[in-house]
């Protein structure tokens, strides 16, 4: 994680995938996705938002693995999906979760009936106290969230952990069931916001 007070062209070529040593141009559309900044090819790009968005990142978590795709755009889209073969017993689930602990960490979290949870850690306070800060998520479409704040857009304190989450589970009858909703995670201090990043959650379930 870059400092409180810096970045460096180095921690954006880590959090890019890339050698560390790599020459990019802090212009491109690579770098433009980290920082979430909607700007034309080659302007200039924010550094504090640049460190924003290595400490909340995009890319896609899908059933347990987490990779970087900010060639793509700069959503961070974390889905789970599964398939079960009907037995008369047996469910399916797809369960996607983001969680911000208090004490600074951030978790990305798939379930499936038949493997349970995966984790995907990461650090996302490296400057002040958690409680200096608030998270929300903005839905702009698609089905409800459970969670910290299933009903409304609501800058959330986090200072106590926060978590938002899509839960699709069918059986033990053939049946299948597949959820999306589309937003917004915004992250504030004091002196407003510090990243916005486009988030999608997924689940599908299906027993056939």
């Amino acid at each position: 994680m870059p400092s409180p007070s810096q970045v460096s062209a180095s921690n954006v070529n880590i959090e890019l995938g890339v050698s560390s040593s790599a020459q990019l141009n802090w212009g491109n559309n690579w770098v433009r996705n980290v920082t979430t900044q909607y700007t034309g090819t080659n302007s200039t790009v924010n550094g504090s938002k640049m460190r924003w968005g290595i400490n909340f990142p995009g890319g896609e978590y899908h059933n347990g693995i987490f990779t970087a795709e900010y060639s793509l755009n700069s959503t961070l889209k974390i889905s789970a999906e599964e398939i079960a073969i009907y037995d008369g017993f047996t469910y399916a689930q797809g369960y996607a979760e983001i969680r911000f602990f208090a004490n600074g960490v951030m978790r990305f979290d798939t379930a499936r009936a038949a493997t349970g949870p995966a984790y995907y850690h990461k650090t996302w306070l490296t400057s002040g106290a958690a409680g200096d800060y608030t998270v929300q998520f903005e839905r702009t479409a698609g089905d409800a969230l459970a969670g910290s704040s299933s009903a409304s857009n609501t800058d959330l304190a986090m200072s106590t952990d926060r978590f938002f989450a899509l839960n699709s589970q069918v059986g033990p009858g053939v049946d299948a069931l597949s959820k999306t909703t589309f937003g917004n995670l915004i992250i504030k201090d004091g002196g407003g916001t510090l990243i916005t990043r486009p988030i999608e959650l997924n689940g599908f379930a299906e027993v056939v």
